[in-house]
C-alpha cells in the first residue's frame, strides 16, 4: 500500500485534481481564497474530484 500524499494548493481548480488522485489537501493557503466563505468552493471541487464528477471549474481543464 502507497502512504497517502498531501499537496497544499494555490489554486482553486488544483483542489479538483488533487481529490481525482485521492491525495489530500492539508492547507489553503491565504492567496486561494480572498473570503473565508470561498473556502466551501474548494471543499466541494475537492469531493467532486474524489466522486470522479465532472462539474464547475474542473470542466474548463478536461
Amino acid at each position: 500500500m502507497q502512504p497517502p500524499i498531501h499537496i497544499a494548493v494555490i489554486r482553486r481548480e488544483a483542489t479538483y485534481y488533487v481529490g481525482e488522485k485521492n491525495n489530500v489537501v492539508i492547507r489553503v493557503l491565504y492567496g486561494t481564497v480572498e473570503e473565508l466563505e470561498e473556502i466551501g468552493g474548494l471543499v466541494g471541487d475537492y469531493a467532486k474530484g474524489r466522486e470522479g464528477e465532472r462539474v464547475g471549474t474542473a470542466d474548463k481543464k478536461a
